[in-house]
């Protein structure tokens, strides 16, 4: 296993592929108990190669890491024999901070488990597989991993580009120009101690535009995706764009491109900010090429 199990463990099937079973546990990082939820060949638990493993970082602040919810990504890595784990982190409406950021706890325990996974599989390779939100704080904890490698690989899926100030004032443009509200978040538990995701917590939905803004501490409002980029030198990464994604910050591809060594760009056709299966198995072909095969 990648880890072992510690609390609330349950096995079941998400697909229509025979092989394809998903386990769902809690591992602890630095004192802090986090949900995890795993997709992997029910076949492979003893593999005789060294294991492939992603990293799955949702979006959010406030998403979910349940199976069942956008999982063509994972579904189609373990079919190519990938291990897939997606991490539920402090920001996910299985817990959050909020009032308080929780950006630099988020990053710190992407990059804690991916250290763990390079104990546990120190041939292996191990990728961080970043989504909208998801891939900034990828980006972030690959930068702050020590120069030893942990990672072979940063994948990032419609990430956020611009500054958290600018994705406010994006969103805020995009509800105005569509005679919108701005929609609350899913009910998230906000947790009395901001290191324990099993701490008792109130359950509370949290305007989708608060949650957004207070995931970041102050000084990081202004920080973008190609200011933590710029600490992954050597890394090899992927950027894989939405030609039609109005809530990223597009815009500033074209800079990350000149200036960010090592990364291949990919602009994903007529796709916004989400993709269809046709794009997820696109996305796992670009994937399996850069950094498992």
């Amino acid at each position: 296993m990648v880890g072992n199990p510690e609390i609330d463990c349950a096995t079941w099937k998400v697909s229509k592929a025979p092989d394809v079973t998903v386990f769902s546990g809690s591992v602890t990082i630095a004192g802090s108990r986090l949900p995890i939820v795993a997709f992997y060949d029910g076949r492979d638990l003893a593999p005789s190669t060294p294991r492939r493993i992603v990293i799955d970082v949702i979006g959010g602040p406030g998403s979910d890491i349940s199976p069942g919810l956008n999982d063509d990504l994972p579904l189609f890595l373990v079919e190519r024999g990938v291990f897939v784990v997606r991490l539920g982190y402090t920001g996910t409406r299985h817990g959050s901070s909020f009032p308080r950021p929780d950006l630099d706890n988020a990053s710190f325990q992407v990059g804690s488990y991916a250290t763990r996974l390079r104990q546990l599989h120190p041939r292996g390779k191990i990728v961080l597989l970043g989504e909208s939100l998801g891939g900034l704080i990828s980006a972030k904890a690959a930068g702050d991993l020590p120069a030893a490698p942990v990672i072979d690989g940063l994948a990032m899926v419609m990430p956020l580009v611009f500054s958290a100030n600018e994705a406010v004032g994006n969103f805020n443009h995009l509800f105005s120009a569509r005679h919108e509200q701005v929609p609350a978040s899913p009910r998230i538990r906000l947790l009395e101690s901001p290191h324990d995701l099993w701490s008792d917590g109130r359950l509370a939905t949290v305007p989708g535009l608060d949650l957004l803004r207070g995931f970041f501490p102050e000084t990081a409002r202004r920080r973008n995706l190609e200011s933590y980029l710029a600490r992954t030198r050597g890394l090899k990464k992927m950027l894989a764009f939405g030609e039609n994604d109005d809530r990223t910050g597009n815009a500033g591809i074209a800079s990350i491109a000149r200036d960010i060594p090592d990364l291949d760009v990919v602009k994903l056709e007529r796709s916004g900010h989400f993709f269809d299966r046709r794009t997820a198995q696109q996305l796992v072909d670009r994937m399996w090429d850069l950094f498992l095969k």
